[in-house]
């Protein structure tokens, strides 16, 4: 069937007359993503899940005007320009009204799943820092929520509740000792929203994965933009830390080897803040040490939803992948209380270095 398809877009984006090969990239949990090659060049394609991105047109819209936006900037970054298909539209509804975009493939380079080296996690926090100084500096551009509320973290905790009561498989009553610490720290998002931290333009899944190497390991690009959008920098510097300073994949059975690796910690911290660290403000350099203690918890109340309703949202290989990911990150969410105090002395530290 993807071969039929592969035909249909590629007459879609080249004539009918053009030949492709194709290779599946990757494992995302939401988009399906192709390396597309016609006449010897290559393509990103990606098929848009739009359960999950009800408005593909908003979505590359936005893909746009990120681009606009920070071609204009001196990043040194390589940006993925967006293609149109043949009718001059950004995305393509295939015959089995699946949707799906086009961009350039970035030649010669690579993404890994997983930081294996502290010179990794300085590469990738970096490039990281510096998209989103592009996206703040200047006039950022008004970018439509593609999902909106991504990372509300009341809204989650009541999804959470509303989950625990409705309960459709049975499952809940089998978590009381999940449940019971989800709902006990949970307590500390009223704190969070009596802040009224700045919106920014956020990247919203800033994990290594998204960041691309050369044949040198330096990081070139940071991709996958569909989450673009306005929210905290806590997020994205929480995310950051859930994700690469991790000591084991986030689908991890065994909780003993689920901890914090304190040089990748430190890694993130020096080489992501020193470029983002005039455009804070006092309130969110004081409030930015506790983005790793609100995103842990809140994609732990994220995925122990998803496996009481039945794996709605995420992607799952196994029928209990969900429970061992909110369980991972609540053992991850208990290493980072263990270091608080470390991780607010280096944003402090690193937050004066511009």
């Amino acid at each position: 069937m993807l071969d039929a398809t592969v035909r249909e877009i590629t007459a879609a984006y080249f004539g009918k007359s053009e030949t492709s090969k194709w290779a599946q990239l990757g494992k995302g949990n939401i988009n399906d993503t192709f390396r597309l090659e016609v006449k010897g060049k290559a393509y990103l394609l990606q098929r848009i899940n739009t359960d999950i991105f009800q408005d593909p047109h908003g979505l590359m819209e936005n893909y746009v005007r990120i681009h606009q936006h920070l071609q204009g900037q001196n990043l040194q970054l390589r940006l993925p320009a967006p293609l149109p298909c043949l009718t001059g539209k950004l995305i393509y509804t295939d015959r089995q009204n699946a949707t799906w975009r086009l961009v350039a493939f970035l030649e010669n380079s690579h993404a890994v799943e997983h930081a294996s080296s502290l010179q990794q996690v300085l590469e990738a926090s970096s490039v990281i820092g510096s998209f989103l100084k592009g996206l703040n500096s200047g006039t950022p551009p008004e970018l439509t929520s593609t999902i909106p509320d991504f990372h509300h973290y009341l809204l989650r905790l009541r999804q959470f509740k509303n989950a625990l009561q409705s309960d459709p498989l049975g499952r809940a009553k089998k978590l009381a000792r999940e449940t019971d610490y989800l709902l006990e720290k949970a307590a500390f998002f009223d704190t969070v929203a009596k802040w009224a931290l700045k919106q920014r333009l956020v990247h919203n899944d800033p994990k290594i994965g998204n960041v691309l190497f050369n044949s040198e390991n330096q990081a070139i690009a940071l991709i996958d933009w569909d989450t673009v959008m306005p929210g905290i920098l806590l997020n994205d510097f929480g995310d950051m830390v859930r994700t690469m300073a991790s000591t084991a994949l986030e689908d991890q059975e065994d909780l003993e080897q689920v901890g914090l690796n304190p040089k990748f910690l430190e890694g993130i911290c020096q080489a992501f803040l020193p470029p983002l660290a005039p455009l804070l403000s006092e309130t969110e350099k004081a409030c930015l040490a506790f983005g790793p203690y609100c995103l842990i918890l809140e994609q732990a109340l994220r995925f122990l939803t998803d496996y009481i309703l039945g794996d709605p949202y995420y992607k799952i290989t196994s029928p209990q992948q969900n429970l061992l990911r909110a369980r991972n990150q609540i053992k991850l969410h208990q290493e980072v209380i263990k270091v608080e105090d470390k991780i607010k002395a280096w944003v402090d530290r690193y937050t004066q270095i511009s």
